[in-house]
């Protein structure tokens, strides 16, 4: 699970790493476009998602929003984020025998459900801080190396990054 404050890099550091991989599979979820206002809905996407993983072992999918569908049933929830909760922990025992991995990413460790940081479904916790001004040269980098630029060069941009 990687969790941390906005704008640290969480989301990019997974698909970087996704990306980067050569023997394994992997599916990239939202949390939040897991849910319906449809009865059941919800949950046959969820048990849609892992169909398609284990047709893909191995795989790991990647739900960016975990607390979107694992969030915390101590806090006042409705019955459908419950039911929701609960198709995904299902899942997710199901999924363990197997080679899916769960990669998941909040901005707030304590929205996730205890259930889901049990060992199994969530064994690692990492914490993506905020970037120095280097990192955030790095990650710029990134995320217009396929892309034409007009204004000047990353190196002269780095002067107002690191203010």
């Amino acid at each position: 699970l990687l969790y941390g404050p906005s704008g640290c890099g969480k989301t990019l550091l997974a698909e970087e790493l996704m990306g980067n991989l050569f023997y394994a599979n992997w599916i990239r979820m939202d949390g939040t476009a897991l849910f319906s206002p449809y009865l059941g809905e919800s949950e046959r996407r969820i048990r849609t998602l892992f169909a398609q993983a284990r047709a893909l072992e191995p795989c790991i999918v990647f739900i960016d929003d975990l607390e979107a569908v694992g969030g915390n049933r101590e806090a006042d929830g409705s019955g459908v984020e419950r039911r929701v909760l609960g198709a995904l922990l299902a899942e997710l025992d199901g999924a363990a025998s197997g080679r899916i991995f769960l990669l998941g990413r909040t901005r707030v460790i304590d929205n996730v459900d205890s259930a889901l940081m049990r060992s199994g479904p969530i064994d690692s916790l990492i914490e993506v801080g905020l970037p120095f001004s280097q990192d955030r040269l790095k990650i710029l980098q990134v995320l217009t190396r396929n892309k034409r630029l007009k204004a000047a060069p990353l190196q002269n941009i780095f002067f107002y990054i690191s203010r």
